[in-house]
């Protein structure tokens, strides 16, 4: 059974009970709100949403919680979104460094290989964050002082990716057409 608006109403009226400020939009359009909720909840049902009330209560927050945020306390949901972004910069640096090469990897992108046999998600989310340091072949050449800088916007340009997958349902198209050094999230120290 799927949540319907009276859920969306009823889960309102439990914020409120609860003592935290209603935000200005859900008091001001309360139904574009609710039609807000649902559309980021969907797929979801009472129970699921019971559960992720009963997540967001524990955490002691003091304010009313987002619609993205309570969808990311369901449980199965949270298990679903566990981080993976640090296995995945391990996994291409080490690609970078060694074996298959930088030069490799940018023919094996631009011929649409995979970098990672078995797992299409880690994969394509690699080869977006890939373009967030300038390409694979640019990020051959990445001086090793700047690597934790390097290193965080990899992961920021992973997790982007699998938020906006979490959130849509749907893989990222990757870009057909793009320069090697094209950036496509903003990196600190990058030519974007």
């Amino acid at each position: 059974m799927s949540l319907i608006i009276d859920d969306i109403a009823t889960l309102f009226d439990l914020l409120e009970a609860m003592g935290l400020r209603v935000p200005p939009l859900i008091a001001n359009k309360p139904q574009a709100a609710a039609d807000a909720y649902m559309l980021a909840l969907d797929g979801l049902n009472p129970d699921d949403l019971s559960a992720a009330v009963a997540a967001f209560v524990r955490t002691g927050s003091d304010f009313w919680p987002s619609a993205p945020k309570l969808r990311s306390l369901v449980p199965s949901v949270a298990v679903a979104n566990i981080d993976n972004s640090e296995e995945a910069w391990s996994i291409f640096w080490g690609m970078i460094c060694g074996s298959p090469g930088s030069a490799s990897l940018a023919r094996s992108a631009a011929q649409g290989l995979p970098w990672v046999a078995g797992d299409a998600d880690m994969d394509r989310r690699m080869k977006h964050a890939a373009q967030a340091l300038g390409g694979p072949r640019k990020a051959g050449s990445l001086l090793e002082r700047d690597m934790g800088m390097h290193r965080a916007s990899f992961r920021r340009a992973y997790q982007a990716v699998a938020t906006e997958e979490d959130m849509t349902r749907k893989p990222k198209a990757l870009p057909s057409q793009a320069a090697p050094n094209v950036l496509l999230f903003p990196a600190a120290g990058g030519d974007s």
